[in-house]
């Protein structure tokens, strides 16, 4: 039951956090902020790295891939930290 509980909450604030889009995450969570600015920048990296050796690319072209997608990562930062707001931090 428990179990449960704790996933709808995480889902609850999943969806909240897609429905409010670019509200910043202290807003979001009332003023609660437990997330390291480092998070989203490592898991950006770690998606890049991932997506360019799925990709068969070499690790200079995926360096130049991820210096290129940071500023868009950086757009993209609020649906990270929801997300990993949601099945990270928020038991």
């Amino acid at each position: 039951m428990r179990r449960l509980r704790r996933r709808s909450r995480s889902c609850r604030r999943l969806r909240r956090g897609f429905r409010l889009g670019l509200l910043s995450f202290a807003e979001l969570e009332g003023g609660v902020f437990r997330f390291t600015p480092l998070k989203p920048l490592i898991l950006g990296v770690g998606v890049v790295f991932f997506l360019a050796t799925l990709l068969r690319l070499s690790v200079q072209f995926s360096t130049a891939l991820f210096v290129g997608l940071s500023p868009l990562l950086g757009t993209f930062g609020h649906l990270l930290r929801t997300l990993a707001y949601a099945f990270g931090n928020g038991r």
